[in-house]
């Protein structure tokens, strides 16, 4: 069995051996997940055809196994060789993965070797880039094919670096179950560390908290990573109706400022605004042309510019400009007409650099704004459009002096 770039191999012929007592092998599968495998067991057991085999492992078993491809194989004694069927997903096709594991010298003997030394119980091998194996036939198969690695479940990735191999994790907010803490992933090695706890913001914040949030368990929401990876800001958030695709999915508050490096808090904000990281890494970005001290929590606001109202302000990767969206009301235009704002970060100068209406565009439960960021050069600005049918991304290029 292969799920993104780990293989599995499965054998249910044989008694599983003795299960071990130790509390950490039974907090592998959340609750959910357990619910899913023991609806899985049951539907397995009613499997007795290709094509209800097929079902099977295509619809159900998905659920608790993500995977793209499936391989099939049983060793034919007498000739040495292996009888392999592939189950793909769609567009990709059987035959090369089936040609691709009869063919492989190394990952596959590896991969059989490791599950008999395992008494036959399911065995991961990462097949990846960069790994022992990756130049197989087998390897380069699924590579070319697009198969991933996955690194975390159940959690939401948020905003970091880049650049940089460290991603902030955060619980499913509606539905955290076990993950409520900030954790950071390295993505190249898959290690994933917890840097701070839900609990220890309610010991820090005890009193904010039981006035936003009462007695309903919290978890740490959206942590964005400062530049230079050594601080994060982030709200607290108490589950809500439990439907992700809607405005009560939790309630989110505050705003918490964070030092990784020292390991202690750094400020809280009642609000939230819509921040973000200048490149100093000591400075956050908000609306009303504001400026946050990380340090403290101290607040400076910048002289002689437009207020965008409730735009998403972002800094040049020199930290000279700002730009945001704002609706047009206060620079004579219709309520439907934004329009994409550049600012000296030293105030008293702004240039509209676009006006569009905004009215239209893709249709879901969240609305599409502009949100404009600058490029990694500084030399363009990237926003979204929706003034026809679909929300578009529009690029606004500096010309050359």
């Amino acid at each position: 069995m292969q799920t993104g770039n780990q293989m599995a191999v499965l054998d249910t012929r044989r008694p599983p051996p003795q299960v071990s007592a130790n509390p950490i092998d039974t907090a592998l599968l959340d609750r959910f997940e357990l619910e899913s495998l023991m609806l899985n067991l049951d539907a397995s057991l009613r499997v007795h055809t290709r094509h209800q085999f097929f079902t099977w492992t295509q619809g159900l078993l998905q659920n608790l196994v993500k995977h793209k491809v499936l391989i099939c194989a049983v060793r034919d004694a007498r000739q040495g060789s292996y009888l392999v069927e592939a189950i793909v997903a769609a567009p990709l096709e059987p035959s090369p993965f089936c040609d691709a594991f009869r063919q492989d010298v190394t990952l596959v003997p590896h991969l059989v070797k490791t599950w008999e030394d395992n008494r036959f119980q399911p065995v991961i091998c990462d097949a990846g880039p960069g790994g022992p194996f990756a130049r197989g036939a087998l390897a380069r198969e699924l590579s070319r094919a697009g198969a991933e690695r996955v690194l975390a479940k159940n959690r939401l990735s948020s905003w970091g670096r880049p650049d940089a191999d460290l991603v902030p994790l955060y619980g499913l907010h509606w539905n955290p179950g076990d993950h409520r803490d900030l954790e950071l992933l390295n993505v190249d090695s898959g290690e994933i560390q917890t840097v701070l706890t839900n609990e220890a913001v309610r010991a820090q914040y005890a009193g904010w908290i039981k006035k936003s949030f009462g007695e309903r368990p919290t978890s740490i929401f959206f942590p964005v990573l400062s530049p230079d990876l050594r601080s994060v800001f982030f709200k607290m958030a108490a589950a809500g109706n439990g439907d992700p695709r809607s405005k009560g999915a939790s309630e989110r508050l505050g705003k918490f400022g964070y030092s990784l490096e020292e390991k202690r808090f750094l400020f809280l904000s009642e609000q939230w605004g819509h921040p973000a990281w200048h490149p100093d890494s000591k400075t956050i970005i908000e609306t009303q042309n504001q400026l946050i001290r990380a340090e403290t929590g101290a607040v400076e606001r910048l002289p002689g510019l437009p207020d965008c109202g409730a735009g998403h302000p972002s800094a040049s990767p020199d930290g000279k400009l700002l730009v945001s969206h704002t609706t047009l009301e206060r620079f004579g235009g219709t309520r439907n007409e934004w329009g994409i704002v550049v600012m000296d970060i030293r105030g008293n100068a702004h240039v509209i650099i676009h006006r569009f209406d905004n009215s239209h565009g893709a249709s879901s439960w969240r609305v599409s704004h502009p949100h404009p960021v600058f490029s990694a050069d500084g030399r363009r600005i990237y926003f979204n459009v929706s003034s026809g049918p679909w929300t578009q991304l529009h690029v606004a290029e500096r010309s050359d002096p």
